[in-house]
Formats: C-alpha cells, sequence, structure tokens
C-alpha cells in the first residue's frame, strides 16, 4: 500500500489515538498543516477505501481505526 505523505500525517494521527473521529484528527493536525475539516474527512475516507483504516459510526460520530500497523506500512512503503 503507497502512501503519501499528507496520509502519512494522517495516519500518524489515528495510529497515535484510535478509534479516532474526523474532529479529533483534524485537531491532531491543524497547527501544522492548516488543513481544513472537510480536506481532513476527505484523506480518512480515502484510506478507508485503500484499506488502511476501517470506518465504524458512533451515533452519528464517524470513528476510524488503522487496519495496518506503522511497521506493515512501512514496510510496504519500502518494498515499493
Amino acid at each position: 500500500m503507497q502512501l503519501t505523505d499528507a496520509e502519512w500525517r494522517v495516519m500518524d494521527a489515528v495510529w497515535r489515538k484510535h478509534p479516532a473521529s474526523v474532529r479529533e484528527v483534524h485537531e491532531a493536525l491543524l497547527e501544522d498543516t492548516g488543513w481544513a475539516y472537510t480536506t481532513v474527512k476527505t484523506m480518512l475516507t480515502r484510506l478507508a477505501e485503500k484499506g488502511a483504516l476501517s470506518l465504524g459510526k458512533d451515533g452519528t460520530v464517524s470513528l476510524f481505526a488503522p487496519l495496518v500497523t506503522r511497521d506493515a506500512a512501512r514496510r510496504s512503503a519500502v518494498s515499493s
């Protein structure tokens, strides 16, 4: 699985605290990236579509959790 630099940042936020809502990931990244909430939401959705994250619900809140470990993602990136 190939991850862009931006996707690595999002994954890192989810690896640090999961499951995580879009708002939690956005808050974790905002100071360093300045990304809009909608940008983070789009990236989380794409990572779920790639199979890197699971998407669950708690009422109306979307919660994301990693499906791959940090080490597995690194190995995949190195082998590519």
